[in-house]
């Protein structure tokens, strides 16, 4: 009987013990490395070397990973936290907004946060703003020279407009025609202003205009009503 009895538990156990080990969850730690206005005096405008120097610590806690603001340099340089990027190249190895580092420190502190991080096996999370770009030439998006210095790096000839990285040709002059505008090259010559919903023109009237259904591109007024788009006519006219 208790053979039979032994037979029966080392059974149950050969079979059901291999599941309930695969149901074990195995779960990580996550620290949010900064807060929405990280600073620490002891490490002004370096928090890199800041999450450098708790590397050990962050292990022996067991933290798994660490996220990190956007790095990347922003409009106001130092002021601002990484959520305003200016260029998206620049990791605080270039001299732009006033300054060559950013809030978070210099192109080099940061890659040695990642590096020593990794030597203790903390993960590094980088968080990043992929939808906009912030600070940079006029309000209006007009061509020509750009009055302001810390808008944009110095040439010969005085200072260019800043134009986003897809543009292979700089944005028209208010007043271009719809061949200017046409003639915009680079892998999305576009702006946010060319598609609706938009305020300048109304879409929510006609069948094929309607809310749910409307086009997502913007051919009424002056093609997205953005001050340097072409009158609809003219754009139309190149595209029958």
């Amino acid at each position: 009987m208790r053979k039979s009895y032994f037979a029966v538990v080392l059974s149950w156990l050969l079979l059901w013990g291999p599941v309930a080990g695969a149901q074990t969850t195995v779960k990580r730690v996550v620290l949010q490395g900064f807060w929405w206005d990280y600073y620490n005096g002891n490490y002004a405008f370096k928090w890199a070397d800041y999450l450098t120097e708790l590397a050990p610590r962050l292990k022996d806690m067991g933290v798994d990973a660490v996220w990190i603001p956007p790095t990347p340099k922003n409009k106001n340089a130092t002021n601002d936290v990484g959520y305003s990027p200016f260029d998206p190249y620049d990791l605080g190895d270039k001299y732009q907004k006033g300054a060559t580092r950013t809030r978070f420190g210099s192109k080099d502190e940061f890659l040695r946060m990642v590096a020593v991080l990794h030597a203790n096996g903390i993960e590094v999370i980088q968080d990043v703003v992929l939808n906009h770009t912030d600070g940079a030439g006029t309000t209006t998006g007009d061509a020509g020279q750009d009055p302001e210095p810390t808008y944009s790096m110095a040439t010969n000839s005085g200072y260019k407009t800043f134009r986003y990285s897809s543009y292979g040709t700089p944005v028209p002059e208010a007043g271009d025609n719809g061949a200017a505008y046409a003639a915009r090259q680079g892998r999305w010559p576009k702006n946010y202003t060319n598609f609706h919903p938009q305020l300048g023109h109304n879409t929510s009237s006609g069948d094929l205009a309607a809310p749910y259904f409307g086009p997502d591109f913007c051919y009424g007024n002056d093609g997205g009503n953005d001050g340097y788009g072409p009158l609809s006519p003219n754009y139309l006219a190149l595209y029958p």
